[in-house]
Protein backbone atom coordinates (compact mmCIF):
# COMPACT_ATOMS: atom_id res chain seq x y z
CA UNK A 1 0.00 0.00 0.00
CA UNK A 2 1.52 3.21 -1.20
CA UNK A 3 -0.73 6.16 1.28
CA UNK A 4 0.38 4.62 4.98
CA UNK A 5 1.68 6.23 7.77
CA UNK A 6 4.85 5.22 9.23
CA UNK A 7 6.83 7.68 11.37
CA UNK A 8 6.37 7.81 14.83
CA UNK A 9 5.15 11.78 14.79
CA UNK A 10 2.12 11.12 12.25
CA UNK A 11 0.90 8.34 15.02
CA UNK A 12 0.85 10.87 17.27
CA UNK A 13 -0.50 13.61 15.65
CA UNK A 14 -3.41 11.18 14.81
CA UNK A 15 -3.79 10.42 18.42
CA UNK A 16 -3.68 14.01 19.99
CA UNK A 17 -4.88 16.04 17.41
CA UNK A 18 -7.59 13.57 15.94
CA UNK A 19 -10.88 12.37 16.30
CA UNK A 20 -11.31 8.64 17.52
CA UNK A 21 -14.20 6.29 17.84
CA UNK A 22 -13.95 3.02 20.00
CA UNK A 23 -15.58 -0.07 18.41
CA UNK A 24 -15.85 -3.58 20.04
CA UNK A 25 -13.30 -4.82 17.05
CA UNK A 26 -11.11 -1.52 16.57
CA UNK A 27 -10.39 2.02 17.11
CA UNK A 28 -10.27 4.26 14.65
CA UNK A 29 -8.40 8.11 14.85
CA UNK A 30 -9.16 10.76 12.17
CA UNK A 31 -7.27 13.74 11.32
CA UNK A 32 -7.32 16.07 8.32
CA UNK A 33 -4.24 16.27 6.27
CA UNK A 34 -3.01 18.34 3.03
CA UNK A 35 -1.94 15.49 0.80
CA UNK A 36 -5.40 15.55 -0.60
CA UNK A 37 -4.98 11.77 -0.44
CA UNK A 38 -6.21 9.07 2.43
CA UNK A 39 -3.33 7.28 4.20
CA UNK A 40 -3.65 4.33 6.47
CA UNK A 41 -1.52 3.55 10.01
CA UNK A 42 -2.26 0.36 11.72
CA UNK A 43 -1.01 -0.45 15.49
CA UNK A 44 -1.24 -3.75 16.96
CA UNK A 45 -0.15 -4.28 20.34
CA UNK A 46 2.22 -7.08 21.56
CA UNK A 47 0.95 -6.36 25.13
CA UNK A 48 -3.41 -6.97 23.90
CA UNK A 49 -2.15 -9.69 20.83
CA UNK A 50 0.64 -12.01 21.68
CA UNK A 51 1.34 -14.39 18.54
CA UNK A 52 2.90 -12.56 15.27
CA UNK A 53 0.83 -14.86 13.49
CA UNK A 54 -2.60 -13.54 14.79
CA UNK A 55 -1.22 -9.50 15.13
CA UNK A 56 -0.33 -10.03 11.27
CA UNK A 57 -3.73 -11.32 10.65
CA UNK A 58 -5.50 -9.00 12.44
CA UNK A 59 -3.41 -6.45 10.31
CA UNK A 60 -4.71 -8.20 7.25
CA UNK A 61 -8.16 -7.89 8.17
CA UNK A 62 -8.33 -4.13 8.92
CA UNK A 63 -6.45 -3.55 5.64
CA UNK A 64 -8.81 -5.41 3.93
CA UNK A 65 -11.53 -3.33 5.77
CA UNK A 66 -10.39 -0.35 4.63
CA UNK A 67 -9.49 -1.27 1.23
CA UNK A 68 -13.54 -2.04 0.82
CA UNK A 69 -14.72 1.13 2.69
CA UNK A 70 -12.32 3.57 0.89
CA UNK A 71 -14.57 4.33 -2.13
CA UNK A 72 -17.20 5.31 0.01
CA UNK A 73 -14.60 7.90 2.73
CA UNK A 74 -13.59 11.03 1.99
CA UNK A 75 -10.40 12.22 0.69
CA UNK A 76 -7.50 13.93 2.36
CA UNK A 77 -7.55 12.22 5.95
CA UNK A 78 -5.20 10.25 7.81
CA UNK A 79 -6.61 7.01 9.26
CA UNK A 80 -4.74 5.13 12.41
CA UNK A 81 -7.01 1.90 12.86
CA UNK A 82 -5.97 0.06 16.59
CA UNK A 83 -6.53 -3.84 16.80
CA UNK A 84 -8.37 -4.69 20.03
CA UNK A 85 -8.13 -8.42 21.45
CA UNK A 86 -11.88 -9.27 20.00
CA UNK A 87 -10.13 -8.63 16.50
CA UNK A 88 -8.69 -11.97 16.79
CA UNK A 89 -11.57 -14.24 16.61
CA UNK A 90 -13.52 -11.67 13.97
CA UNK A 91 -14.30 -12.47 10.73
CA UNK A 92 -13.77 -10.14 7.86
CA UNK A 93 -17.42 -8.79 7.54
CA UNK A 94 -17.63 -8.30 11.31
CA UNK A 95 -14.62 -5.98 11.02
CA UNK A 96 -15.38 -4.29 8.00
CA UNK A 97 -18.73 -3.82 10.02
CA UNK A 98 -17.24 -2.06 12.92
CA UNK A 99 -15.16 0.22 11.06
CA UNK A 100 -18.01 0.80 8.75
CA UNK A 101 -20.09 1.95 11.89
CA UNK A 102 -17.05 3.74 13.36
CA UNK A 103 -16.26 5.78 10.06
CA UNK A 104 -20.14 7.01 10.07
CA UNK A 105 -20.03 7.80 13.58
CA UNK A 106 -16.86 9.77 13.07
CA UNK A 107 -18.65 11.64 9.97
CA UNK A 108 -16.21 10.55 7.08
CA UNK A 109 -18.23 8.61 5.16
CA UNK A 110 -19.40 10.40 1.88
CA UNK A 111 -23.13 11.62 2.32
CA UNK A 112 -24.50 10.01 -0.45
CA UNK A 113 -23.41 6.65 0.80
CA UNK A 114 -24.87 6.61 3.71
CA UNK A 115 -27.94 4.88 4.00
Amino acid sequence: MKNTINKNHEFRRAYYKGNSAPGSKVVVYVVKNRLGVNRLGLTVSKKKIRQSVQRNRCKRLMREAFRMLSPQVKGGLDFVIAAKSACITATCAEVTADMRRLFDKLGVLNEETTD
